[in-house]
């Protein structure tokens, strides 16, 4: 069976700017690119009640939640691109945010890429707007679609791969989250430009330590996520393994990415560890498994 991967995009993103964005890091990830496609749809009823305005004002007429899974065969794994349950409007973002989102729309017809979302909002930075809601949310996605091997997230959405971690590995964390014989903890996450979840409500105290692997991707100019704060996720995931690159607040691809995710994906996800799999600078055109 395929290796099963939950992904989870950054703040202002959907599932099919996410499947863009991660498209070269995740190429080793289930062969060739012909193969690594991802297709938006829909999801059923019962999902879109979910979906909440993140603003006044905001519509969400024309704008239903999906998915998007990579076509891949039963050598590489799958991976499941989901859409956050918050629609966002665009005075919640900012400028580059805009142009990113116009950016990754360009050309591609399908009106849900255009779709600012978002796990939650955080307007006083103390509270985490929306995020019970999300909570509910996928629990109920995981319930319905389980096995999940593991979970990657970008930014807001490697903070909320790090809770939905711990939400599965200590049953009842979250009344939203009940314990369920068919949800276990996830074998690894992999936190792209990611921070520790910091708001006072909810209260994340008891989420830490997390034991569940993790493996944490930062970029050494990234401006939006600080050095500081991705050390406090580290810091609070005691089995983590941290790897950098050159870049900032992005998913790094190339073929040296490629093959590094495909190898620690394919060994942590197959139950061996983290500190098994080579360094990601022994990684290249002639390991890459393209």
């Amino acid at each position: 069976m395929a290796i099963r991967i939950l992904a989870l995009c950054g703040y202002s993103q959907n599932a099919s700017i996410f499947a863009k964005q991660v498209r070269s890091a995740l190429l080793g990830v289930g062969g060739s690119a012909a193969e690594f496609k991802a297709n938006w749809s829909a999801l059923p009823a019962k999902y879109q009640a979910f979906q909440i305005a993140g603003a006044d004002g905001v519509s969400l007429d024309g704008k239903p939640i999906g998915s998007a899974t990579n076509a891949n065969g039963a050598t590489g794994a799958e991976v499941v691109f989901v859409d956050p349950p918050v629609v966002l409007g665009e005075s919640q973002l900012s400028p580059i945010q805009v142009k990113e989102v116009a950016a990754y729309a360009k050309g591609d017809a399908a009106p849900n890429v255009a779709v600012t979302r978002s796990w939650w909002t955080a307007p006083d930075r103390k509270t985490y707007q929306y995020f019970d809601n999300t909570v509910k949310y996928l629990h109920e996605y995981l319930v319905s679609n389980e096995p999940f091997d593991g979970v990657i997230g970008f930014s807001q959405g490697a903070a909320m791969a790090a809770a939905l971690a711990a939400l599965l590995e200590k049953p009842g964390l979250h009344p939203d989250f009940p314990a369920n014989d068919k949800l276990k903890p996830l074998k690894f996450a992999i936190a792209v430009g990611g921070f520790k979840p910091r708001s006072e409500v909810p209260d994340f105290t008891n989420y830490f330590p997390l034991q569940t692997p993790v493996l944490h991707v930062v970029g050494k100019t990234d401006p939006v996520v600080s050095g500081k704060a991705s050390k406090q996720l580290q810091d609070a995931c005691p089995s983590s393994r941290v790897e950098t690159h050159e870049g900032g607040h992005v998913t790094p691809g190339g073929e040296e990415w490629a093959g590094f995710l495909s190898e620690y994906i394919n060994t942590v996800g197959k139950g061996g560890k983290a500190e098994d799999v080579a360094p990601l600078s022994t990684f290249g055109a002639a390991r890459a498994r393209l």
